[in-house]
């Protein structure tokens, strides 16, 4: 067995080379991986969960358990060495192998438990036992979101039922795709695809199972 201090050198011969030609467009094209690219809201939309956690864990609140401090906590802790990582691994387009390791999608996470964590400082504290109140906010909540769906996602179907068709015609070719060809096939796309008017950002190897 080879000893770690040869392996490493052959590691980044083989595996940390800047991308080149065409993978090399296809991934610069991707301004999502690139940390430093990104715009100030995506960075405010990275650090504001933290910096409300960090008030809720300094707060103590009194009708939340000690457990709620300490998650706050490790969330934070978890969303500031992802920061870290992202910066040091995906702040680069030669690092092309490290960017595919996108360290930002543990926010993923922290957005899951952050949005459950509110849930329950909202009803604990400002919906309460006000029936009204729930109303409002669940009402506010579900037509803002439905509004957001509509704005963004213009050609595609908001309310599935069994039995509906796609009217798109990328949907209804990727679905046609998944039904009617082989699970080996390959497919040559434009790289650029999702940009596209009427795709709407729905990924063809998530839909066509490819």
């Amino acid at each position: 067995m080879l000893p770690a201090w040869l392996i490493l050198p052959i590691f980044v011969q083989e595996h940390l080379q800047p991308a080149q030609g065409s993978y090399g467009e296809v991934l610069a094209s991707r301004a999502y991986f690139l940390v430093t690219t990104w715009h100030w809201w995506e960075w405010v939309g990275a650090l504001a969960p933290l910096i409300i956690l960090a008030v809720w864990a300094k707060l103590s609140l009194t009708a939340t358990l000690p457990a709620f401090s300490r998650l706050a906590r490790t969330l934070i802790c978890l969303g500031l060495i992802s920061t870290l990582a992202a910066f040091l691994l995906a702040s680069n387009i030669d690092f092309s192998y490290l960017l595919r390791l996108q360290p930002m999608r543990s926010f993923h996470l922290i957005y899951v438990v952050f949005f459950l964590l509110l849930g329950g400082v909202l009803g604990e504290y400002l919906l309460r036992s006000h029936v009204w109140r729930w109303i409002l906010c669940f009402g506010a909540l579900s037509g803002g979101m439905f509004a957001l769906d509509l704005a963004t996602y213009p050609a595609s179907p908001h309310i599935e039922r069994p039995g509906v068709h796609y009217q798109g015609e990328w949907l209804s070719s990727f679905l046609w795709i998944r039904d009617h060809t082989p699970k080996d096939a390959l497919f040559a796309l434009d790289a650029d695809y999702l940009s596209k008017s009427c795709v709407d950002l729905h990924g063809f190897r998530a839909i066509a199972g490819a």
